[in-house]
């Protein structure tokens, strides 16, 4: 983080950002299996009605953000108040 010269909220944000968009990449990528194993039983056995309960669904996804979100800014913020290296403690003094 050092080498794109971050200060302490950056390094948050970026920490963030990073664990958001892994989770967004893990929802989407979720939700296209899903689907396509859902299309698949349906090919699979026609007759059989499948019901599609998106609740859930919104539910896990929810929490798993907000649960991110409040692990990883304790994370963030205990990491931002720390020295990276010894050059950046030489730099601001």
């Amino acid at each position: 983080m050092r080498s794109i010269s971050l200060e302490h909220k950056g390094i948050r944000t970026y920490i963030l950002t990073e664990v958001i968009l892994f989770i967004l990449i893990g929802l989407i990528h979720g939700l296209v299996c899903g689907s396509f194993l859902t299309w698949m039983m349906s090919v699979i056995d026609p007759e059989a009605q499948i019901v599609v309960n998106f609740i859930p669904f919104l539910l896990v996804s929810f929490m798993m953000i907000a649960l991110a979100i409040f692990t990883f800014s304790i994370q963030a913020r205990s990491i931002s108040k720390k020295t990276l290296v010894v050059e950046f403690q030489r730099e601001h003094k």
